[in-house]
Protein backbone atom coordinates (compact mmCIF):
# COMPACT_ATOMS: atom_id res chain seq x y z
CA UNK A 1 0.00 0.00 0.00
CA UNK A 2 1.27 3.04 -1.13
CA UNK A 3 0.49 6.10 1.38
CA UNK A 4 0.75 9.31 0.07
CA UNK A 5 2.87 12.00 1.77
CA UNK A 6 1.26 14.64 3.35
CA UNK A 7 1.88 17.80 5.30
CA UNK A 8 -0.94 17.58 7.71
CA UNK A 9 0.52 17.41 11.40
CA UNK A 10 -1.15 15.98 14.39
CA UNK A 11 -3.50 17.67 16.11
CA UNK A 12 -2.44 19.46 19.48
CA UNK A 13 -4.26 18.69 22.24
CA UNK A 14 -5.31 21.63 24.49
CA UNK A 15 -5.43 21.89 27.92
CA UNK A 16 -8.14 22.72 30.42
CA UNK A 17 -5.98 25.20 32.12
CA UNK A 18 -5.39 27.17 28.92
CA UNK A 19 -9.30 26.90 28.02
CA UNK A 20 -10.24 28.70 31.60
CA UNK A 21 -6.82 31.02 31.22
CA UNK A 22 -8.42 32.61 27.29
CA UNK A 23 -12.27 32.59 28.92
CA UNK A 24 -10.75 34.46 32.08
CA UNK A 25 -8.95 36.80 30.00
CA UNK A 26 -11.89 37.41 27.59
CA UNK A 27 -14.33 38.00 30.59
CA UNK A 28 -11.68 40.44 32.32
CA UNK A 29 -11.53 42.26 29.38
CA UNK A 30 -14.88 42.68 28.43
CA UNK A 31 -15.42 43.77 32.05
CA UNK A 32 -12.46 46.34 31.68
CA UNK A 33 -14.47 47.89 28.24
CA UNK A 34 -17.29 47.72 30.58
CA UNK A 35 -15.83 50.39 33.41
CA UNK A 36 -14.09 52.23 30.74
CA UNK A 37 -16.92 52.90 28.85
CA UNK A 38 -19.71 52.96 31.60
CA UNK A 39 -19.01 56.29 33.26
CA UNK A 40 -19.05 58.04 29.33
CA UNK A 41 -22.51 56.63 28.83
CA UNK A 42 -23.38 58.29 32.27
CA UNK A 43 -22.07 61.44 31.14
CA UNK A 44 -23.62 61.41 28.10
CA UNK A 45 -27.04 60.56 29.46
CA UNK A 46 -26.53 63.27 32.24
CA UNK A 47 -25.82 65.91 29.92
CA UNK A 48 -28.83 65.13 28.12
CA UNK A 49 -31.05 64.75 30.99
CA UNK A 50 -29.04 68.50 32.37
CA UNK A 51 -30.51 69.79 28.56
CA UNK A 52 -34.03 68.55 29.11
CA UNK A 53 -34.17 70.05 32.49
CA UNK A 54 -32.95 73.81 31.55
CA UNK A 55 -35.27 73.62 28.36
CA UNK A 56 -38.11 72.89 30.61
CA UNK A 57 -37.03 75.78 32.86
CA UNK A 58 -37.09 77.87 30.18
CA UNK A 59 -40.53 77.49 29.44
CA UNK A 60 -41.77 77.38 32.90
CA UNK A 61 -39.79 81.09 33.03
CA UNK A 62 -41.87 82.14 29.83
CA UNK A 63 -45.51 80.92 31.08
CA UNK A 64 -44.72 82.78 34.71
CA UNK A 65 -43.56 86.17 32.52
CA UNK A 66 -47.18 85.24 30.62
CA UNK A 67 -49.27 84.82 33.56
CA UNK A 68 -47.56 87.70 35.74
CA UNK A 69 -48.89 90.05 32.91
CA UNK A 70 -52.19 88.59 32.63
CA UNK A 71 -52.29 89.29 36.35
CA UNK A 72 -51.13 92.68 36.47
CA UNK A 73 -53.63 93.63 33.40
CA UNK A 74 -56.39 91.89 35.32
CA UNK A 75 -55.81 93.88 38.51
CA UNK A 76 -55.35 97.34 36.90
CA UNK A 77 -57.74 99.65 38.16
CA UNK A 78 -59.32 100.09 34.31
CA UNK A 79 -59.67 96.83 33.86
CA UNK A 80 -61.44 95.60 36.65
CA UNK A 81 -63.58 98.97 36.01
CA UNK A 82 -64.27 97.42 33.04
CA UNK A 83 -65.50 93.84 34.63
CA UNK A 84 -67.60 95.78 37.19
CA UNK A 85 -69.24 97.42 34.37
CA UNK A 86 -70.33 94.48 32.06
CA UNK A 87 -71.24 92.10 35.20
CA UNK A 88 -73.64 95.00 36.78
CA UNK A 89 -72.25 96.56 39.04
CA UNK A 90 -73.00 100.48 39.75
CA UNK A 91 -70.69 103.08 41.87
CA UNK A 92 -72.58 103.51 45.21
CA UNK A 93 -73.21 107.12 46.48
CA UNK A 94 -71.26 109.11 48.52
CA UNK A 95 -73.42 108.20 51.99
CA UNK A 96 -73.42 104.58 50.83
CA UNK A 97 -69.70 104.49 51.39
CA UNK A 98 -68.26 103.75 55.11
CA UNK A 99 -64.51 104.30 55.36
CA UNK A 100 -62.75 101.81 57.72
CA UNK A 101 -59.47 103.29 59.62
CA UNK A 102 -56.50 100.91 59.50
CA UNK A 103 -54.91 99.76 62.31
CA UNK A 104 -51.28 99.55 62.10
Amino acid sequence: MNVLPTFSREKTKVKMADIAYYAFSIIFFLIGVLMYTYPSIQTVQQFYKEQSNLTEEAELREMQNVLVLEYERLMSPYEMRERAVKMGFIKPEAERVIYIKKIR
